[in-house]
């Protein structure tokens, strides 16, 4: 029979759980727990009950290891990819590592934590300053490491309490971060970040960007002015953004976003991308489920046909791209042509056409 109390977590909430006689448990009865298999131990006096953990996602599990390291490392301040997954923005690939910041030479590194790695680094370095002058200042106490407390997303501790962990500051996080990522990945959180929509629900302004851009790295300055020219608020979720990037990448011309047209008998209706005649959206099916939107999901596709078919009465020519067309760049670049969507081949050789198939 169990020695632990059982409860029912939150639907997609991880419960972690620590010793302590306040909480009315020993370390030895927790370990154990262990030994038989019913929990599993993320860091000294934390722990996860083995059968959530082995139905949690690749994304909870990076955070419920992340609340971990934070309850026991208490001075740390998580930044890089770890931050921005506690900032709740979306990622198309998640860490194996967990990134924090240190001023402590000792804690400088990568260790093995069993489940995930830890990747501990000194702050970041202001661009006028040099080695030996960002050094002393830190020897001096006179640069402190600036943080944000913010919760993790979907880890909570057994009785409920959220738990909150230390996190750069979102500027400084994307200009120090995005440089290393790949496009579609960087646009993808970047658009998200311009526009507030991400858990964490914040708006970067341009002013931000700005005042962090004194930490830039010299060598990621023109992969991040690259991004920050070709990032867009308009962009409404991360498959419209990829698909910007994939559409430049293709060689497509840039389509205008969320363009508004009036339909005689139906109205204004918004769509995604707008080349001229040919409307192109992103179906990522999300809407679909009511978390999204009030209504059955029955409803909103016969609602979504409809809206497709007024299209291509007033004349306009339609297509839809999905996930499965972005996995997959060689159909997507296929559909895109037959649909007619404007090609810089066509410009650089003087209007000829292109074959779909080539």
């Amino acid at each position: 029979m169990s020695t632990m109390p059982r409860r029912s977590a939150a639907t997609g909430t991880i419960e972690l759980l620590r010793a302590g006689k306040r909480r009315g448990r020993s370390r030895s009865a927790l370990s154990r727990a262990v030994h038989s298999g019913e929990l599993h131990r993320l860091r000294q006096g934390v722990f996860v009950r083995a059968e959530q953990w082995a139905q949690a996602r690749l994304s909870q599990r990076h955070r419920a290891f992340t609340a971990a390291v934070g309850l026991t490392s208490a001075s740390a301040v998580f930044c890089g990819r770890t931050a921005l997954s506690l900032y709740g923005l979306p990622l198309l690939s998640w860490p194996q590592q967990v990134h924090c910041r240190t001023r402590h030479h000792s804690r400088v590194g990568v260790s093995d934590a069993g489940f995930f790695t830890v990747r501990t680094s000194f702050p970041l370095k202001h661009a006028s300053l040099s080695r030996q002058e960002a050094q002393l200042r830190l020897r001096r106490a006179d640069l402190a490491l600036p943080y944000m407390n913010v919760p993790v997303p979907g880890v909570s501790l057994e009785d409920g309490s959220r738990i909150e962990v230390r996190v750069e500051p979102l500027p400084s996080v994307l200009v120090d971060t995005l440089p290393r990522l790949s496009r579609q990945e960087a646009i993808v959180v970047l658009d998200a970040a311009l526009t507030g929509k991400y858990d964490y629900g914040v708006r970067v302004t341009d002013r931000d960007l700005h005042t962090a851009e004194s930490f830039l790295s010299p060598g990621h300055t023109a992969a991040w002015r690259q991004l920050r020219d070709f990032a867009d608020a308009r962009s409404e979720s991360p498959g419209e953004s990829r698909s910007r990037v994939l559409f430049d990448e293709l060689g497509f011309e840039a389509p205008q976003l969320q363009v508004e047209l009036h339909l005689a008998g139906v109205g204004r209706v918004r769509v995604d991308f707008w080349w001229e005649g040919l409307v192109c959206e992103f179906d990522g099916m999300i809407k679909y489920t009511r978390q999204f939107t009030d209504r059955d999901a029955e409803d909103v596709v016969k609602q979504e046909k409809l809206r497709e078919d007024a299209l291509r009465m007033h004349g306009y020519r339609v297509v839809r791209i999905t996930w499965s067309d972005l996995d997959d760049p060689q159909t997507l670049g296929r559909k895109l042509l037959l649909a007619g969507a404007p090609h810089r081949a066509t410009r650089w050789h003087g209007g000829a056409s292109w074959s779909a198939a080539s």
